[in-house]
């Protein structure tokens, strides 16, 4: 499978946003360098605020990751 990413920037309650969603074949995870992932999504965000900067990611395979992708969109829009 051929991976595909999307890249959006924006800001929301003051903080500028950056939202990843990369979808694919994924080699190697912590602990097991030679795992491979077959048709797994990841959707990255990165909040850059006044008090800091902070990750969230959700990773896992794509069809789950589509599943609650509107809910964590959801989420993210609604921190403060």
């Amino acid at each position: 499978m051929a991976g595909a990413s999307k890249l959006q920037v924006f800001k929301l309650n003051g903080a500028r946003v950056t939202y990843l969603d990369v979808d694919g074949d994924y080699q190697g995870i912590p602990g097991n360098p030679a795992s491979r992932r077959e048709n797994f999504r990841l959707l990255g965000v990165y909040l850059d605020t006044p008090n800091g900067a902070y990750r969230i990611i959700m990773f896992g395979p794509a069809d789950t990751v589509e599943l609650y992708r509107a809910e964590f969109e959801g989420w993210i829009k609604a921190l403060r």
